[in-house]
Parts: C-alpha cells; sequence; structure tokens
C-alpha cells in the first residue's frame, strides 16, 4: 500500500510494539506493519497473534493482526482464522439453539 521505506530503527520499535503488554501499542503497531507492507515482521507478528487469540478481551487487536497477516499473505495464519470462524459457527448455534 505505502512505499515509505523504514528505517532499521524504525522496524525494531515496531517489532518490540508487536509485544508490548498494551495492546492499544500492540494493534498500532499491526496496523502499521500491514499498512507500510513491512513484511520483513511477518513471523514477529504471526507470533504476537498466536499469542494474542488466548485472550478474547483483545478481539480489536486480533482483527488488526489478522488484516495485516492477511495483506502479508501469511498461509499458516489461515488455519488460525478458520478455527476461530468455525469456534464462533458454534457458539451462534448454540446461542440459537438455546433461544
Amino acid at each position: 500500500m505505502a512505499n515509505q521505506e523504514l528505517t532499521n530503527e524504525e522496524i525494531s520499535i515496531l517489532k518490540t510494539q508487536l509485544f508490548d503488554p498494551k495492546a492499544a501499542n500492540r494493534r498500532r503497531a499491526a496496523r502499521k506493519i500491514g499498512k507500510l507492507s513491512v513484511y520483513s515482521l511477518k513471523s514477529e507478528l504471526m507470533e504476537a497473534f498466536s499469542r494474542e487469540i488466548t485472550d478474547s478481551r483483545t478481539w480489536e487487536t486480533q482483527v488488526e493482526m489478522v488484516r495485516s497477516l492477511g495483506r502479508a499473505q501469511v498461509k499458516e495464519a489461515i488455519s488460525m482464522v478458520e478455527k476461530i470462524c468455525l469456534k464462533n459457527k458454534e457458539l451462534l448455534y448454540d446461542i440459537k439453539v438455546c433461544s
């Protein structure tokens, strides 16, 4: 999308922010990685997403990570996203049946 070149220092900061304790910083880093096409951080983004999906409170951050993983065409993320979708589908089915 954007053709802006980042310095090694800026890339290092993004990498650090992916694992920051604050979800807002992780979300911002994931968004920036996708918008600026910083695909050298694909494996770090995938690792951060793997950690992120264990906490349902951070769904907004997870969405940004999925978007960036999609832009980077990280095929390893597909199975993880499919599991999330199936789980949500099952939950929706349970809600409809119980209603």
